[in-house]
């Protein structure tokens, strides 16, 4: 994002951007341009921050840690698990299919194929729809607010890892646990849910 915003001469900085973590890719960049008063073609640079981000993730697979062995758990202990994101379909398609996780979810629901995304609840609602599952019987593990605010919009439980920089906000007390490590997702904190 602030690759592209910067070629696009928006001089937008990683801390004004925080703020729009977890927020589709229009409102990000309706944001940006609105705050530089710099008009772009938001559904272009959309597209093309879309495609930018494909390739990067297709190259890097950042996984955070601890994410494939927390799928390994859940899957040993038959928890269904589905995705939850406002990114595109086949952003999520290819993602899954190049970290090889794609065969641990039972779902995957995208926010771009509804009519609200997050914070709205609808992408959680879609997810528990699919898993065949109540929503209050669900858990949404979320690294920001917004998406914060969506799993707990739609009667979940939420646990939230946030970044470093976020950490010690107080806003994460609506979540229903703080961790610091996707790996602190153990059997003993299972039992806890």
């Amino acid at each position: 994002e602030l690759d592209l915003l910067h070629g696009y001469g928006i001089p937008i900085t990683e801390q004004e951007l925080a703020r729009t973590r977890g927020m589709p890719s229009v409102p990000v960049l309706r944001y940006a341009s609105e705050l530089y008063q710099k008009p772009l073609d938001i559904e272009k640079v959309a597209q093309e921050l879309l495609d930018l981000a494909i390739s990067n993730i297709l190259k890097a697979k950042p996984l955070m840690q601890g994410v494939t062995e927390t799928l390994e758990l859940l899957a040993r202990h038959d928890i269904k698990i589905a995705i939850a994101s406002a990114s595109p379909r086949y952003m999520l398609d290819n993602i899954v299919q190049s970290c090889g996780i794609a065969d641990y979810f039972s779902y995957i629901a995208s926010g771009a194929e509804l009519a609200y995304s997050k914070p709205h609840p609808a992408v959680y609602l879609q997810a528990a729809k699919g898993l065949g599952i109540e929503p209050a019987e669900c858990v949404g593990i979320e690294d920001s607010k917004p998406c914060m605010i969506s799993v707990k919009a739609a009667s979940m439980s939420c646990i939230v890892i946030p970044n470093e920089l976020d950490f010690h906000e107080n806003y994460w007390a609506l979540a229903d646990f703080k961790l610091a490590k996707m790996n602190e997702i153990n059997l003993q904190f299972l039992a806890r849910l």
